[in-house]
């Protein structure tokens, strides 16, 4: 073999190592999951994740989240109505789905500690105790590799502590049961907002996950919506409307009809 034959070789080699690089670089990114979780607020949902994104489907609020590269802006949308909300990622909690006057704050990594590990179902999970109590306690998927603000939604979304990994559980010891207190102002109900349970308490599970193909029509943002002002209007179902309109006529969101 001749000097030349064996720079081609080794040419040819370094080609084929590069391509094999790029194709596993392209299949990481294009990685896709389908997670089914149960959340005491939103229900039953879909979680369809991917690297730059992530869609969630809430059969419970009868809505779609979707928030995704470049922009990250997050799209709740309602199919039946065509209705949509937009926002920025900092403007976006599920305390505001429910709540208008709650403030779209994320709880930071420095609130929590690694406190063990173990495997759910095949997917590898660190488990994390919470500032609020030594049982609460929120596991968190390793497996799962997304980009920091698919992470920082779903924190938001599920209001637990921020970090870089999907949460797929937070079970909570919440002691005795306590008394509602009677209050007037104006407001929603929330299941968490006046939570008088006791003992231990699952609020969020993940009861499923596979790898599914990567498919765009997954995180398409939908076309042709009416924009709502006030990611509330989307997210409580038609059957509930009315309490929506009055309590945002009360304190100023609607603009009244022309005469």
């Amino acid at each position: 073999m001749n000097f030349f034959t064996k720079i081609t070789l080794l040419l040819l080699v370094g080609f084929l190592i590069a391509c094999c690089g790029i194709e596993c670089q392209a299949k990481a990114k294009t990685a896709a999951w389908l997670l089914e979780q149960n959340e005491e607020d939103f229900g039953d949902c879909s979680i369809y994740l991917w690297h730059d994104g992530i869609k969630v489907v809430s059969r419970k609020l009868d809505c779609e989240l979707l928030c995704k590269a470049p922009d990250w802006k997050v799209h709740c949308y309602s199919n039946d109505q065509k209705s949509e909300w937009i926002g920025e990622l900092p403007q976006f909690s599920g305390l505001v789905m429910a709540n208008p006057f709650a403030q779209p704050d994320v709880t930071k990594t420095l609130a929590i500690k690694a406190v063990g590990s173990g495997d759910l179902n095949g997917l590898k999970y660190t488990k994390y105790r919470t500032q609020f109590s030594a049982k609460d306690l929120i596991y968190t998927a390793n497996d799962l590799d997304v980009d920091p603000k698919v992470a920082e939604f779903m924190a938001r979304m599920y209001v637990v502590p921020l970090t870089k990994q999907i949460p797929l559980s937070r079970i909570t010891d919440k002691g005795q049961g306590r008394k509602l207190a009677k209050r007037k102002q104006v407001t929603l109900s929330n299941s968490s907002a006046s939570d008088l349970r006791g003992g231990v308490v699952t609020k969020l599970v993940t009861k499923s996950w596979k790898p599914i193909r990567y498919n765009p029509v997954d995180y398409a943002t939908p076309k042709g919506y009416k924009r709502m002002k006030d990611i509330i209007q989307v997210s409580y179902s038609a059957n509930r409307k009315a309490e929506v309109d009055s309590m945002l006529d009360q304190i100023g969101f609607k603009s009244k009809p022309k005469p």
